[in-house]
């Protein structure tokens, strides 16, 4: 969120964020326009919820699939389903801050799936691949600052 934030104000003028980290696991953080943090979702990412099916399921084998709107297939429809239910958390957290901050979130993706989520967003991602580091950088360069 610090990697973020950072970039926002670079960009532009203040404004609330919507910071998504698409791994294992996935992340979706909301920040107001102040910079105070909202709360956020933790979901399982893709694989996780694959294997939870494949493992809970009596002879379901998940093989790769696409991604399709209307999936006529068993590998399609499990590749597509994992992706939507990710994009559908994450846009539900952006219509989120947009009723409670009454703006439209800068939003901001990263994470070693971030390029696999980010054809099929509805809203506009910025997608970065050092977010963390950038953050860390930012707290690196106050804390020199600081000395």
């Amino acid at each position: 969120m610090i990697g973020a934030r950072h970039r926002m104000l670079a960009q532009g003028p203040q404004r609330p964020m919507v910071v998504v980290m698409v791994g294992t696991a996935v992340t979706v953080e909301a920040v107001d326009g102040h910079g105070r943090f909202l709360g956020g979702f933790i979901l399982p990412g893709h694989g996780i919820m694959l294997r939870a099916l494949e493992s809970g399921t009596a002879g379901l084998h998940v093989p790769t699939g696409e991604v399709r709107e209307f999936p006529t297939n068993t590998s399609d429809a499990l590749t597509s389903g994992g992706t939507f239910a990710i994009s559908g958390a994450i846009e539900r957290m952006v219509q989120h801050v947009r009723h409670r901050c009454g703006a439209e979130p800068a939003c901001y993706m990263t994470g070693g799936a971030g390029w696999k989520m980010a054809p099929h967003m509805s809203v506009h991602f910025e997608l970065l691949e050092s977010l963390i580091f950038d953050g860390l950088l930012v707290i690196a360069q106050s804390r020199a600052l600081a000395a």
